[in-house]
């Protein structure tokens, strides 16, 4: 495939966690509470404040124009005078305390090592922003309400992620993490991003329904300090893990957002989570009210649900300089890495599954070491469906090309090969011309269905091909591709992937829209997980869409061998390598529908 458009998530999501785990003093204001401080986390409201790169000189630090470093200030001003807080699992417990009492007892809370944060806030009206910051050297100045802070800038969804000039933000809730326990290996945190939520009570006193709507497909992944890297995996990932993670304790978490019942207003509850399910658009969860603002009567926009630390016994481990995380479900592009066994623990038995130890619970032996464990994920059994349709008033001509049954490696490898045309039940010898299937969609809303074509998966075969709309393959240019490779090898070792895209490297002769109805696709070479990607009307407006290769750019970011089609050369190509969705194999499963939206742009 020369080539293979997501949801800005994680733009999103660092936008909207706020989360903080600072000192605190007990619900009536009075000395910090020692002996629970380390399993409280904290949730900061805040007028506006500005961030600004910093820098070192011989009177101490200063401002800079450059934030190469990671380095900053943050000056945080029209700062609520209580933070609210809650305990970590498994204490049931929530309240308040003031920011003064927090900033006093910093240094008998985290010692020398400082909490990581997350915040999010607004850079304009329309512009959302979240940062995962780690935060030192608190200033509060309780006169003017205003609160400073050094911090190294670990991650951002901004357009520059590591600005050199000052952002402003408003609206801003701040979240700092309680550090990982002494003696623990590592804790992380979860947070997701919706466009609503929804809590409703359900008939059962306590309990609640939560729905988070039009939920985001990522769920992000963020390390208590000392710790400073983040994850992503999807819903079905962490619904998976779910027992494995918080066993017979389910989690606390905070739900922020901007109430819809009282606009502009921001709210925030504490609750007890468990039992997660999804539908593929929304996310839903039993929930339990520990404190904070009642939402049972308000929708909140934009919402943020911070879900607090796993259990601490997965450890995070070290393999060829890269930290991979042992847990019992793969995240992407770890299934290829290995961990050793905990130090105090024997070698599995890995011809006894019956024996293997908690620790190796979810795992799979390692045949050439067996003192080492490999992260797995076991295949879901299921085949991907590959559907065609015609989302226009008009019929419309589908051309339809394979991939070679010789291929000697790749996704779809000679003891693997791709369906060919006589597989496919639409195609026979009287509309196969050389190695073109030729055929005709209805116009949408078709009462017979003939809209569209469904081709569902072959046992030990792969599906591979690309597809034209309206002009045949073999004129070369002018048309747009969509390209796919589904139903790869679940076993095969490294990974295989299952891949989409739309390719534009010969023309654009109309929309294609690709959706996935499962969760797992990942752009290429990034964190984020989309369910659609699309084309568009302009060279200027494919340049960077993720999962398309531009007009011209055969490798996506440059154009090395590009076909011989008239128009401007190597101007548009994408600046990162984005241009595939891709899935590993074992996730296969649901449907990838390519949809055909014609040449009418201005419908489009």
């Amino acid at each position: 495939m020369k080539t293979l458009r997501a949801v800005p998530a994680l733009a999103l999501m660092f936008g909207v966690l706020l989360m903080v785990p600072m000192g605190c003093s007990n619900g009536d204001g009075n000395s910090p509470v020692t002996p629970e401080v380390s399993t409280r986390i904290y949730v900061m409201t805040i007028g506006s404040g500005v961030l600004e790169p910093a820098s070192e000189s011989a009177g101490g630090v200063t401002a800079s124009d450059s934030g190469e470093d990671g380095e900053y200030f943050l000056t945080l001003n029209n700062v609520k005078e209580d933070a609210l807080w809650y305990t970590d699992r498994p204490g049931r417990k929530a309240g308040e305390t003031s920011i003064g009492d927090y900033v006093g007892s910093w240094a008998d809370i985290y010692g020398e090592v400082a909490p990581n944060t997350a915040m999010d806030g607004y850079l304009t009206d329309a512009v959302h922003a979240g940062l995962y910051l780690n935060l030192k050297d608190p200033i509060y100045d309780s006169e003017t309400n205003s609160l400073v802070f050094r911090v190294s800038l670990l991650a951002s969804s901004m357009a520059d992620p590591y600005p050199h000039d000052p952002v402003a933000f408003d609206n801003i809730r701040l979240t700092v993490f309680d550090d990982t326990p002494e003696g623990q290996v590592n804790y992380w945190s979860f947070a997701q991003v919706a466009l609503e939520s929804v809590l409703e009570a359900t008939g059962t006193e306590g309990l609640y329904r939560l729905t988070l709507k039009g939920a985001y497909p990522e769920v992000f992944q963020l390390q208590n300090a000392p710790g400073t890297r983040y994850e992503v995996l999807d819903q079905a990932s962490l619904e998976y893990n779910w027992p494995t993670y918080f066993g017979a304790q389910p989690p606390n978490a905070s739900l922020t957002g901007v109430s819809l019942a009282d606009p502009g207003a921001l709210k925030l509850a504490f609750l007890e989570l468990d039992n997660p399910s999804h539908d593929g658009t929304n996310v839903y969860y039993d929930a339990r009210a520990l404190g904070g603002e009642d939402l049972s009567n308000d929708s909140l926009s934009h919402p943020v649900l911070l879900i607090d630390s796993l259990d601490g016994q997965y450890p995070v481990c070290l393999q060829s300089g890269n930290e991979a995380k042992c847990y019992g479900n793969c995240f992407p592009d770890s299934t290829k890495l290995c961990c050793p066994k905990p130090d105090d623990q024997p070698a599995p038995d890995c011809g006894n599954p019956d024996q293997q130890p908690d620790w190796y619970l979810y795992t799979q032996c390692n045949n050439d070491q067996s003192a080492i464990c490999t992260t797995y994920r076991p295949p879901t059994g299921k085949q991907t469906k590959l559907v065609i349709q015609n989302d226009t008033a008009s019929p419309v001509k589908l051309y339809l090309q394979v991939g070679s049954p010789y291929a000697q490696d790749g996704a779809c490898p000679d003891y693997w090969p791709p369906l060919q045309l006589s597989d496919y039940p639409q195609c026979t010898s009287d509309n196969i011309t050389g190695e073109v299937c030729e055929m005709t969609l209805a116009k949408k809303g078709d009462p017979d269905g003939k809209d569209k074509i469904e081709i569902p998966g072959v046992d030990y075969r792969c599906t591979n091909g690309t597809i034209t709309f309206e002009m045949n393959p073999n004129d070369t240019c002018g048309m747009s591709l969509g390209e796919f490779t589904l139903n790869v090898d679940p076993n095969a070792n490294p990974v295989l992937k299952e891949g989409v895209d739309i390719s534009l490297v010969n023309g654009n002769n109309g929309k294609i829209v690709v959706e996935m109805s499962t969760p797992g696709w990942q752009v290429q070479n990034t964190s984020r997980f989309v369910t659609s990607i699309e084309n568009y009307e302009t060279d200027a407006e494919n340049q960077g869409q993720d999962g398309v290769y531009n007009y011209l750019c055969d490798a996506c970011t440059d154009s090395l061998n590009p076909p011989d089609c008239s128009g401007p050369w190597n101007q548009n190509c994408s600046a990162q390598a984005t241009c595939n969705v891709l899935r590993d194999g074992t996730q296969e499963g649901g449907t990838v529908t390519f949809h055909w939206k014609g040449n009418d742009w201005s419908a489009n």
